[in-house]
């Protein structure tokens, strides 16, 4: 008698719990996943110095690029307008939320996107503070709250977020050839 009662208590529990799992457990296609892994070499292979890579130009990369790496937690290279960049997942997730408001609300995505470069340009202006690693760092933390709500609204409205967030800063070429996998692995399931 116990252990059935004790099931039924425990379903909003678990219900909960794999929710939770789901929600932070998710990977992109597996697909993807082989591919920006390998894009432009991953980090685990490499010396974490910013040779031959851009980073002027966006708020996001330089943070990435000019903080800690304990901290900003660099994953992969990217490409943005031709030059190499250092991508960490605050910056995938912050373009991909960007991504996916341009794409469901494009005028709400220009409004934003005109503030974001009127702070962008003032910002520029002092830009030479952000080469320091504790600056960077800071600023890094203090994103960490929009981050997060980019990545709850991903995942609450999306219906591949891992997806959108692992295709970000890649060539539109390359870009393609993951389309064109994923639309022919889908053709010979189907």
């Amino acid at each position: 008698m116990k252990y059935p009662i004790l099931a039924i208590l425990l379903v909003p529990f678990i219900v909960l719990l794999s929710l939770f799992l789901i929600l932070f457990g998710q990977r992109p296609d597996s697909i993807i996943k082989a591919f920006t892994d390998t894009y432009k070499r991953g980090f685990s292979q490499l010396d974490y110095m910013c040779d031959n890579v851009e980073c002027g130009g966006h708020f996001l990369c330089s943070v990435g690029a000019n903080g800690h790496k304990v901290i900003v937690k660099p994953k992969r290279y990217g490409e943005r307008n031709g030059n190499k960049i250092i991508c960490n997942r605050q910056l995938l997730i912050s373009n991909a939320f960007e991504d996916f408001i341009e794409e469901r609300f494009p005028s709400a995505h220009k409004i934003i996107r005109t503030t974001y470069n009127k702070i962008g340009n003032a910002i520029h202006r002092h830009y030479h503070v952000f080469n320091n690693k504790y600056v960077a760092d800071l600023v890094y933390l203090a994103m960490k709250p929009l981050e997060v709500f980019f990545l709850a609204t991903l995942y609450t409205l999306d219906h591949k977020p891992e997806n959108r967030i692992a295709i970000q800063y890649l060539k539109k070429d390359d870009k393609d050839k993951i389309n064109a996998i994923q639309h022919l692995h889908l053709y010979k399931l189907g």
